[in-house]
């Protein structure tokens, strides 16, 4: 329609910056985000046309399952009890709707705008997370602050995601662009140095994928299949020996329990329990422990009670000595006396180990190991509470395996059955799945899951067939993040599928390698 008033293609023009600003926006601004998906929406509108775009994206089996499991979400409020989360759950999701509808219906972009949308994600993303960085740098760093508060414009979790498909855009720069190779080096150091300062075990996971993808994909283009053969077992050599190193418990020191001195210096009785295998940097924490004298010495120095929590919502005392332990400190007056204003600062901020003031990967996995250990309480553990939402997931699914529970009702049938489960959960940590699959599952039942599985099988196909290494590294970052996320549940994680999905959908690989 504008183009006959302006005799120029503005709806095309439109139609690219729409698309710019959902690549855009996916990093910097839900704002951004928003207003690009409406402009593209009311775009494809204006424009006309619509016998052409129908029949463009109902020639295409992607767009028209994308299309059905959407609509799946609409039906699934006719058996919800709770209707209102139902149509706000469908709001949430209609960029479902409408980014694949526009996408697949409108003619494909050239090679130059669909490298150029590639290049203006991964730019938008390298600018976010050096903001992201250098603002967490001014704040104090790791050690006073969380690593949770690092990402500023979103989601950390979902800001990994990201970054892990930023890192993807530059491999494929770096194949495909001779002349960008040495920008796609710098960017990919940063977006791996990014992901492991941020401590995001998804994003970890993430980025070795796409690591482990890329090489088999170059390994797999090789015709002799010998030289395969030896680079699969060399990196499963490879990964086993990190596992081994990075798996091995950590050197404890010795304890003689028949000799443990049963009181303080100040004649207090020591508790000591060194049948417990709780340990902290090599030191048990159930041993030298004297909770009075350090609730007398606590409450002098800090306003927060003994008997309180601390910035994290984990009990004082627990913070308290399990920071001491790490610092090879007898838990008593004595051992206290050794702490620093900083120290104390650190343990009201939730730090319960000094090996935590070090970001990175071995500090997250130190993080984890103490989880797999404490797993009596899985209150304040991601990883615990993750365990306790996939069986309460698995248990609403038995009851309700063929349709689900309906789009209105997964929130209400997960709290309903941690209250008949009397769930060892705190009301604040009994959440959904946090799986994307058993979210699906638990929606639609069986049907749902079988047509949401058919959708990245569809598009798997359809990437093999046109050998897109982009595409396959999307795939391989969305499924990863299904099996600890509920990736599709938030605004940035449904645009983002919705988006790269229909995108990839459009044409063939975007360009070939340049000698």
């Amino acid at each position: 329609m504008l183009d006959r008033y302006f005799h120029q293609p503005i709806h095309q023009y439109i139609y690219w910056i729409g698309a710019f600003g959902i690549a855009v926006g996916l990093s910097t601004s839900l704002i951004v985000l928003s207003l690009a998906t409406m402009l593209l929406s009311a775009n494809f509108l204006l424009e006309g046309a619509y016998k052409e775009k129908i029949q463009r994206l109902f020639s295409n089996k992607l767009g028209i399952l994308l299309l059905i499991f959407f609509l799946f979400h609409v039906f699934g409020v006719l058996w919800s009890s709770n209707t209102a989360y139902g149509w706000h759950d469908i709001k949430v999701k209609l960029p479902l709707l409408s980014i694949p509808v526009v996408l697949l219906g409108m003619k494909p972009f050239s090679k130059k705008i669909n490298d150029g949308i590639l290049l203006s994600f991964v730019i938008a993303v390298v600018i976010t997370s050096f903001t992201n960085w250098l603002v967490f740098a001014l704040k104090g760093f790791p050690g006073t602050l969380d690593t949770r508060e690092l990402s500023l414009f979103g989601s950390h979790i979902r800001f990994a995601l990201l970054v892990a498909f930023a890192l993807g855009c530059c491999i494929y720069y770096l194949i495909y662009f001779q002349k960008y190779r040495w920008i796609a080096v710098v960017f990919s150091l940063w977006f791996i140095y990014y992901t492991i300062f941020a401590e995001v075990l998804s994003g970890y996971l993430c980025i070795i994928g796409v690591f482990l993808f890329t090489a088999f994909w170059a390994i797999s283009l090789l015709k002799k299949r010998i030289y395969f053969i030896i680079f699969s077992s060399g990196l499963l050599l490879l990964i086993g020996t990190f596992l081994f190193f990075f798996l091995q418990s950590e050197q404890v020191e010795h304890i003689d329990s028949k000799h443990l001195p049963a009181k303080t210096l100040s004649g207090n009785e020591y508790s000591h329990h060194p049948e417990l295998p709780y340990t902290e940097n090599g030191h048990y924490v159930f041993v030298f422990l004297c909770h009075k004298e350090l609730r007398q010495e606590w409450e002098k120095v800090s306003k927060i009670p003994y008997d309180s929590t601390d910035e994290k919502g984990q009990p004082i005392y627990g913070t308290l000595s399990r920071y001491m332990t790490s610092k090879g400190l007898h838990k008593d007056s004595v051992g206290f006396s050794k702490l620093s204003l900083q120290d104390i600062i650190n343990v009201e901020d939730g730090i319960a180990s000094i090996t935590y003031l070090k970001s990175g990967l071995f500090s997250r996995f130190k993080k984890i190991r103490w989880e797999l250990q404490k797993n009596n309480n899985p209150n304040g553990h991601s990883i615990l509470q993750r365990l306790e939402y996939w069986k309460t997931a698995w248990k609403i699914i038995q009851e309700n395996s063929i349709i689900g529970v309906g789009t209105g009702d997964v929130d209400d049938s997960f709290q309903a059955k941690y209250t008949a489960e009397n769930s060892v959960l705190t009301p604040e940590n009994r959440l959904r799945a946090h799986q994307q699959l058993l979210t699906i599952w638990v929606s639609f039942g069986i049907i749902g899951l079988f047509l949401f599985v058919a959708i990245h099988v569809v598009f798997a196909r359809e990437q093999s067939r046109d050998k897109s290494l982009i595409g396959f590294l999307f795939l391989v970052i969305i499924l990863i993040s299904y099996l600890s996320e509920d990736t599709l549940e938030t605004q940035v994680g449904i645009t983002f599928f919705s988006f790269f999905i229909a995108f990839f959908a459009m044409k063939k690989e975007l360009k070939q390698p340049e000698n």
